[in-house]
């Protein structure tokens, strides 16, 4: 029986021992552990090998022994002891054939114990550039971090141009290690050969042929808006047209429409230059004329002023903006927006000609499906027309779909209001919160005795609330109109500038220049009244200007001033930046007139550079294109001086010694844009100027 035990005993010590030996030791406990961080290598390729002795408890590490295979060539490679637990193997650059190398380590504490590791060294796979496509670049910009990129071979890799050097984009270099860095100073399509070599010995190579496009900064989709004079009366134009870069428009389409008619939907292609100053001029080659137009392009490429330069009589202003939508789909118009139009109004049935201002609000909503018409409505619209002012009555609606141009959409205005009635439009998106519209209607008895274009602009933040709630801060603006003074219409402008308390008080501080005459006044204690859910509020001012707004969000609406004979019309928007200094204003500008209020005003575009010389005025330098009724001056040199006379307000005055002179008061509305009106003693067709990056407001129509 005692045997027995022991026997049991002995039994169950040696199965415990064999359980701890399987499950709590290392299989290689007894082993010497290599660890390489790669089995296969081409030329110059390394390999760290790591070793442990999980049995030696002194870490006293191994020693290493390196041995080339069979048929390893004389240079097999470099092997490096780091330490007696790390070695490295960097492989010859020149592999003519594949090889191995045996690595062993072999225990110090216990050298009984050993291990060995075998790399396979292979031959260089083929040298190939793997960069097929690079960057294209506006001219005069930097170009971006760009590295050309190879594999095969042996690196590091040496780039060099085996293509003529006139092929390669003057103000661009290619080093050595394939970076491509400059700033290109020429517009055009560079094509190029590079070739590559690697590092073995003779080098293997491999040549690539690649592309840089230098584009000017006018490059890509863009929507217009156009508003001039001709010999009969107003025009107005509205369109897309996509710019490559280099010079060439294509995919051309425009709305216009003159007050003898017929409006026409047209395609067309053209050409353009751009000056290193962001000048430049558009020419419509495929239509008759053909229509060529300055403008002037802000830093960023997207928005541009133009005016009608030609010898066609046609003389007028209008804005180019970048669109940020594919074009006009089913779906693009959907939500509240408001909206301004102005133009004219012909002497048809009865109604006096003279100059029309139409400003509202409405609710589009997009159809389910292509192919189906979206509607429009509820909303509401104020008119002031020759001898008619009209408040909004609640009765727009209307429909709106797309067409067989995927750039422009058709809008039908059924009923504007009692006394403007039917109305329609091509739209022409610029982004999906602004749309181009320009009234596509014959002026004539039949349809519509009115000829507009003008903007539509979402509006946000909705239900508006009380009046006034949403003016918050400081809004200003730049208002054109007319005024009949009883024999006809002159020009009428306004700086306006409202300082809100988001509630119904408020201030406002209006310079007016009527027709030559300037006048500055602050109307006593006014109050917004009467808003409602179409984003429609009333002033509460009279005099001189009356304006009734329409929100389009918070401190931002479209104005109308609703003076009988007296028709205004303008967008107000947000100021940043005060109090303000004149340093905030050393940069350069794109610049561009308003619409002009009657023919006889003059048209001008540009671009100036500002630089302060006290803490509150500057120089004023740059170059414009002018037309007038005289005539047309291209690249004429812009010389003066500014002031800023209320650094809280923004406010200041402008005086220009060339081309001619002129002076001007200003209204900052953030140091990237400012709006000035010309007061030049004597001249009695005055102008609003928009300087800077105004996108969907400064005012302009």
């Amino acid at each position: 029986m005692v045997n027995r035990t022991r026997l049991l005993f002995v039994f169950l010590t040696f199965m415990s021992l064999v359980i701890i030996g399987c499950s709590g030791t290392p299989s290689d406990f007894n082993k010497v552990v290599l660890t390489p961080s790669a089995r296969k290598v081409g030329p110059t390729g390394e390999v760290t090998i790591t070793a442990v002795v999980p049995k030696d408890t002194t870490n006293a590490g191994v020693t290493w022994t390196f041995t080339p295979g069979a048929g390893a060539p004389g240079d097999p490679g470099t092997f490096v002891v780091v330490s007696t637990s790390e070695a490295q193997y960097t492989a010859p650059t020149n592999v003519a054939t594949q090889f191995t190398v045996s690595i062993q380590g072999t225990s110090i504490a216990i050298p009984s114990e050993s291990n060995s590791i075998t790399i396979t060294v292979q031959t260089a796979q083929p040298l190939a550039i793997t960069t097929t496509t690079l960057p294209s670049v506006p001219v005069n910009t930097a170009y971006p971090n760009t590295q050309l990129q190879a594999s095969g071979g042996v690196a590091p890799y040496t780039w060099t141009l085996t293509s003529a050097a006139n092929t390669f984009p003057p103000g661009l270099t290619l080093a050595t290690n394939g970076t491509i860095s400059g700033t290109p100073t020429t517009v055009g399509v560079y094509d190029f050969t590079v070739q590559v070599a690697d590092s073995e010995t003779p080098a293997m190579t491999q040549s690539g042929n690649l592309s840089i496009t230098v584009a000017n900064l006018l490059d890509g989709q863009y929507s217009f808006e156009f508003s001039g004079f001709n010999s009969q009366g107003a025009v107005v134009a509205a369109g897309t047209f996509t710019a490559d870069g280099a010079g060439n428009i294509t995919n051309g389409v425009e709305d216009l429409n003159t007050m003898t008619g017929p409006p026409v939907n047209q395609t067309f292609t053209g050409t353009y230059t751009i000056g290193s100053d962001n000048r430049g001029t558009l020419t419509f080659t495929s239509l008759a004329g053909p229509p060529t137009y300055a403008f002037a392009l802000d830093s960023t490429g997207a928005h541009a002023r133009m005016i009608e330069l030609d010898s066609s009589g046609t003389r007028g202003s209008g804005q180019i903006e970048q669109t940020t939508v594919s074009g006009c789909a089913f779906n693009t118009i959907n939500g509240n927006y408001a909206f301004g139009l102005t133009g004219q109004e012909a002497a048809f049935g009865g109604n006096q000609a003279g100059p029309t201002v139409i400003v509202g609000g409405f609710l589009a909503t997009a159809p389910a499906n292509a192919g189906s018409q979206g509607t429009i409505g509820p909303g509401e619209a104020d008119s002031n027309t020759p001898g008619v002012v009209t408040q909004g009555d609640g009765s727009l609606s209307g429909i709106y779909q797309t067409t067989s141009e995927s750039t422009r959409c058709q809008f039908g205005f059924s009923n504007v209001n009692s006394n403007i009635g039917t109305m329609n439009f091509s739209a022409y998106p610029v982004s999906s919160t602004e749309i181009f519209l320009v009234e596509t209607d014959a002026v004539n008895t039949t349809t519509s005795p009115y000829l507009t274009v003008g903007k539509m602009l979402m509006q946000s933040n909705l239900p508006f609330g009380v009046a006034g709630s949403t003016f918050t801060a400081t809004s200003v603006g730049g208002l054109t109109g007319q005024f009949y003074n009883g024999t006809t219409y002159v020009p009428d402008l306004a700086l306006v500038s409202i300082v809100g308390t988001s509630s119904a008080n408020y201030t406002m501080n209006i310079t007016e220049n009527q027709g030559g005459t300037t006048a500055v006044s602050t109307p006593g204690s006014p109050n917004f009244q009467d808003a409602d859910e179409y984003g429609r509020v009333e002033s509460g001012v009279t005099s001189p200007v009356a304006p009734v707004f329409y929100i389009i969000q918070n401190n931002e609406a479209f104005a109308i001033g609703e003076i009988l004979g007296d028709p205004f019309f303008g967008i107000l928007e947000p100021q940043s930046g005060s109090p303000f200094s004149a340093s905030q204003f050393n940069s350069t500008y794109a610049f561009g007139t308003a619409p002009p209020a009657t023919a006889a005003a003059p048209d001008y575009s540009g671009e100036v550079t500002l630089g302060n010389t006290s803490a509150t005025a500057g120089t004023i330098g740059g170059t414009e294109d002018v037309s007038t009724s005289g005539g047309n001056t291209p690249g004429a040199t812009v010389t003066g001086t500014y002031s800023i006379l209320d650094t809280a307000l923004g406010s200041g005055t402008v005086a220009l010694t060339a081309p001619a002179t002129l002076s001007g008061q200003f209204l900052v509305v953030s140091p990237e844009k400012f709006i000035v009106m010309t007061t030049t003693n004597g001249d009695t067709a005055p102008q609003i100027i928009f300087f800077g990056n105004c996108q969907d407001t400064c005012g302009e129509n």
